[in-house]
C-alpha cells in the first residue's frame, strides 16, 4: 500500500461498537426524525441517487443531491455502527441501485455529469456514504465503483466545493493502491490552489496570513480541510502548517463557547448573539478530525469532544424529535418569530422542527454522533490511540478494548483488555486540556507514562484481563468572553441557566407529521440574570438515565448566586424585510416555507456595563445545567462588577 503521512490512521466502522448512552443516541437518531426524513417530505421523499435524470431542484438543481447525500451518509454510518440489518438493507439498497444504474460509470443523474456549470459537490457528500459501506463490509466493489466514476474522461474537480471530491479520491486511492487516482487527486487539488491563490480562506499561502476568515461556514470547513489531506497523502508540511493556522484563526475569531464557530451562514465573530448552522456541527468536527490524523495532537480531540457534548445535543429536540437550523448560546425563545440572525429574521430557523429550509441541516446533523463514535479510536504504527471517550468496544492490532464508565457523566474511564495471546503494543490516551490532574492506573496501580502531544503513552506487553483506568477530575470554572460576558464550564461541559420550558406544537408549520411535530418553545421562568464570574457553586448529581441529555431531570445541577437584571428584555420588532431581501425566496415558499414578517420577539444582546449597573436587582439563587440538556438558554451571562 502506498505511503501515507501523518501520525494516526482512521479505524474501520467494522472495528467499533458503541454502547451505553452513545448507542442510545444512535438508536434515538434512527427512530427519530433523522431516520424518517423520507416520510416527512422533500427532497428526502425523492429517489434522487437512484435516478439517471435529474429530480426537481432546490435553489439550484444539485441541492436535493447534496441534502440526500448527507442523509445517506448519516444513516448508513448509523446502521453500520448499530449492526442494524433492517436499516442497513434499506440504505445499502439505495447505494447498490445507484451503482447498478451507473452503466457508463457515472454515479447519479447524467445531468450532473455534463456541462460547464454543473456541480460535482453532491458526489463529495454522497461518496462518504459509499465509502462508509466499504468501511463496514470490506466489499471492494464500493471502492471500485467510485474509482470508475472518477476515471471518466473530460471531468475535473477543481472548482470551489467540487474540489472536496479530492477527499474521496485520496481515500479510495489509498485502499486500492491506485497511483493513477492519487495523481488525479493531486492535479485537481493543485488546480484549486492555483485558482484560489488570492483567496484568504482557500489558498494555502493566504491561510498562513492573519487575514480573518469571513465566508460560508460549510464551505470554509469542507474546502479549508483539504491542505491537511494534501499533507496526509503527499507529505507537504507547508500545507499542513497552513491549515493549522486557518483553524487557529477560526478558534480565535469565531469560536462560540458550545464548541462550534459562528456560521449564519457566514462566520461572524463570537459575541453572545452569534449563531451556528447545524450543518457546521457535523462539518467542523469532521474536518478537525483530519487535523487530528495529520498532527497526532490531542487538542483536536478536545475540540471534537466539546462540540459533540454541547452544541450537538443542544440543537436537537428530545429523542430526536426535531432540530434547529440555527442555534445560539443565548436563546430565550425558540419559535417561528424568534430568529435573531440578521439576514434570516423572516425565517423559522431557530424553532425546533423536523424540517427546515433549505433542507441541508436536517440531513447533515445525523452525521455528528456516528462520526464521533467512528473516530473514538485510531491506529498508529506502533499501537492504538484512544482519542474520544464513551462506552464502546474496539478491536484492532490483535486486541480488543472495552471502554466503560459512562463518560462524560462520570469522570472515570476504564478500558478492559482482551487478547488471545500476550501482545506488545503502545496505547495512547488523550489527556484533555481542561483536566488539571489526570490519573492513570494499570491493573489498579499508578502507572508511569510518557507524555506526547497531549497523550499519555504506555508501551508494554498487554495480557488478557489487563485494565487501564483513566480518571479525569472535572472542575467548575468560569471564563470571560471578548465581549465581557461570563460563561461556566464543568469539565468538558458548558453550563446553561435552567429555564422552565413551555413546548407547544406550531400548527402554522406545514412541514410536519403527527409523529414528528414542529415545536415552539417559550420560557416560563426568569432568565434575566447577571453574575460576577467569581461564584462558588453547590453541585448536586442526580441519577444518570439511559440518555442523560434528555432526562426529565438533568443529571447535574450547579446552584450559584446571581442578581436579576430589571432592564434586560427581549427585542420586539413589528416587521422585517420581505423575501428577496432576506434569507428566503420564492422556491422555498412554493415548497411550503413560511415567511415571518410581523411581530418578531428576539434575544437581546448583552447589556452595557452602565445598563447592568442601573438595572441590578436583588440576589437570587439560580441553577445551571449542562448546555446539551437545555433548549432555551443563557450560557453567556452579563457580568456584574
Amino acid at each position: 500500500m502506498m505511503k501515507k503521512f501523518g501520525h494516526l490512521q482512521e479505524a474501520r466502522l467494522s472495528q467499533v461498537i458503541p454502547s451505553g448512552w452513545l448507542r442510545t443516541m444512535l438508536e434515538k437518531q434512527r427512530d427519530g426524525f433523522a431516520g424518517h426524513l423520507d416520510e416527512i417530505g422533500y427532497p428526502y421523499d425523492l429517489p434522487c441517487w437512484q435516478l439517471k435524470t435529474m429530480a426537481d431542484g432546490g435553489f439550484e438543481q444539485w441541492w436535493p443531491y447534496e441534502q440526500t447525500g448527507y442523509w445517506m451518509d448519516s444513516m448508513t454510518r448509523t446502521a453500520c455502527l448499530l449492526r442494524d440489518e433492517e436499516m442497513m438493507a434499506k440504505f445499502k439498497g439505495i447505494i447498490d441501485t445507484s451503482i447498478e444504474n451507473a452503466v457508463s460509470g457515472f454515479i447519479g443523474p447524467d445531468d450532473l455529469q455534463n456541462g460547464e456549470d454543473v456541480s460535482h459537490w453532491p458526489h463529495a457528500v454522497y461518496f462518504r456514504a459509499i465509502y462508509a459501506l466499504w468501511s463496514a463490509t470490506g466489499d471492494e466493489k464500493y471502492l471500485k465503483a467510485m474509482q470508475r466514476h472518477y476515471f471518466l474522461p473530460d471531468t475535473h474537480y477543481d472548482n470551489d466545493r467540487d474540489a472536496v471530491n479530492v477527499e474521496s479520491m485520496l481515500r479510495v486511492a489509498q485502499q486500492l493502491d491506485s497511483e493513477e487516482l492519487r495523481e488525479f487527486a493531486r492535479k485537481n487539488y493543485l488546480s484549486l490552489q492555483e485558482k484560489s491563490a488570492e483567496t484568504a480562506d482557500f489558498g494555502w499561502k493566504k491561510m498562513l496570513t492573519e487575514i480573518p476568515t469571513g465566508i460560508h461556514g460549510v464551505t470554509l470547513n469542507e474546502i479549508g480541510k483539504l491542505p491537511a489531506l494534501y499533507y496526509l497523502y503527499f507529505g507537504d508540511e507547508e500545507h499542513l502548517k497552513a491549515v493549522i493556522h486557518l483553524y487557529d484563526k477560526i478558534l480565535r475569531d469565531h469560536m462560540l463557547p458550545d464548541g462550534v464557530h459562528s456560521s449564519h451562514e457566514w462566520t461572524a465573530g463570537n459575541d453572545s448573539l452569534q449563531c451556528h448552522e447545524s450543518c457546521d456541527i457535523s462539518d467542523f468536527t469532521w474536518s478537525v478530525g483530519y487535523l487530528l490524523e495529520a498532527t497526532g495532537e490531542a487538542r483536536y480531540g478536545d475540540l471534537i469532544e466539546r462540540a459533540i457534548f454541547n452544541a450537538a445535543p443542544g440543537v436537537i429536540a428530545p429523542d430526536f424529535g426535531g432540530i434547529q437550523y440555527f442555534s445560539s448560546v443565548n436563546q430565550i425563545r425558540a419559535t417561528r418569530n424568534a430568529c435573531h440572525a440578521d439576514a434570516f429574521q423572516n425565517t423559522t430557523r431557530m424553532a425546533y422542527q423536523p424540517h427546515h429550509y433549505p433542507e441541508c441541516c436536517v440531513g447533515n446533523i445525523g452525521r455528528a454522533f456516528p462520526n464521533y463514535v467512528a473516530r473514538m479510536y485510531w491506529e498508529a504504527e506502533d499501537g492504538i490511540a484512544c482519542v474520544l471517550y464513551g462506552d464502546s468496544e474496539f478491536t484492532g492490532k490483535g486486541i480488543t478494548l472495552k471502554q466503560t464508565g459512562g463518560y462524560p457523566f462520570n469522570d472515570t474511564v476504564t478500558f478492559a483488555v482482551s487478547c488471545g495471546k500476550d501482545t506488545e503494543l503502545t496505547l495512547r490516551f488523550r489527556l484533555p486540556g481542561w483536566c488539571k490532574a489526570p490519573q492513570l492506573r494499570v491493573n489498579g496501580a499508578a502507572a508511569e507514562y510518557a507524555a506526547d502531544k497531549g497523550f499519555a503513552v504506555i508501551s508494554r506487553v498487554w495480557k488478557n484481563g489487563d485494565t487501564v483506568t483513566l480518571q479525569l477530575p472535572m472542575e467548575f470554572t468560569s471564563h470571560v468572553t471578548d465581549e465581557g460576558g461570563v460563561y461556566f464550564d464543568y469539565g468538558p461541559l458548558l453550563l446553561s441557566l435552567k429555564i422552565k420550558e413551555n413546548w407547544t406544537v406550531d400548527k402554522e408549520e406545514p412541514r410536519q407529521t403527527p409523529a414528528f411535530p414542529a415545536y415552539s418553545v417559550e420560557p416560563e421562568s426568569q432568565w434575566r440574570y447577571a453574575v460576577t464570574g467569581k461564584e462558588v457553586p453547590a453541585i448536586t448529581f442526580h441519577e444518570v438515565g439511559v440518555n442523560p441529555w434528555w432526562n426529565d431531570a438533568p443529571w447535574l445541577e450547579a446552584v450559584i448566586p446571581a442578581r436579576v437584571l430589571k432592564n434586560w428584555d427581549t427585542v420586539k420588532k413589528s416587521s422585517v424585510a420581505k423575501h428577496g431581501e432576506q434569507g428566503i425566496d420564492e422556491k422555498q415558499i412554493r415548497l411550503g416555507a413560511v415567511e415571518v414578517r410581523e411581530d418578531l420577539e428576539q434575544m437581546p444582546p448583552l447589556p452595557s456595563a452602565e445598563e447592568i449597573a442601573a438595572g441590578l436587582g436583588e440576589e437570587e439563587k439560580i441553577t445551571l445545567i449542562p448546555y446539551g440538556s437545555s433548549h432555551l438558554r443563557i450560557a453567556i451571562f452579563p457580568k456584574a462588577e
